[in-house]
């Protein structure tokens, strides 16, 4: 959602290229990247693999970023990269439960996975409760999902109860 799209294609070679240039041009005319450019540099470094490199870039933009949502699934997947379970519950029950009146954007891409790794954590936390009631609500969200979702939506279904 951030437009990194070179990164989300798994090229993180060339929107390493990209953010040079912006940082060049941004010199040059001395803008101040903000919360924004945190946000790409915390993406492409969980692209590289580098999740200890990413968290600090992605907590950053989720503090500052005037979208109070927009970033909080990344820093969850790097909280989770790190070997960090209860910060990454932090980070997505943030981004579920904070109001955002243009939420759809960010949902559109984010809610339903978020959603699934939600739940198998409360699950790995031994809070089978809280799982199932998150399982529901991805099961009434994807409920007429693409068929390639139709297995996630399944298997989510499978476990919750009655």
């Amino acid at each position: 959602m951030n437009g990194f799209s070179a990164t989300e294609a798994g090229r993180p070679a060339r929107a390493r290229e990209l953010m040079a240039s912006a940082d060049t041009n941004d010199r040059r005319i001395g803008r101040n990247p903000g919360p924004e450019r945190a946000w790409a540099r915390g993406v492409l470094a969980l692209a590289e693999g580098k999740a200890r490199e990413a968290e600090p870039s992605l907590r950053e933009a989720a503090d500052v970023d005037p979208c109070a949502i927009c970033a909080l699934p990344d820093l969850a997947r790097a909280y989770e990269a790190e070997r960090k379970p209860e910060a990454a519950v932090v980070a997505y029950e943030r981004y579920l439960t904070t109001p955002w009146f243009w939420r759809y954007e960010v949902d559109a891409s984010e809610l339903g996975w978020a959603l699934k790794r939600l739940a198998e954590l409360y699950d790995a936390r031994g809070e089978s409760g809280k799982a199932s009631a998150v399982r529901a609500r991805l099961v009434q969200l994807w409920r007429w999902a693409d068929p390639e979702l139709q297995p996630v939506v399944a298997a989510a279904r499978a476990r919750v109860p009655g």
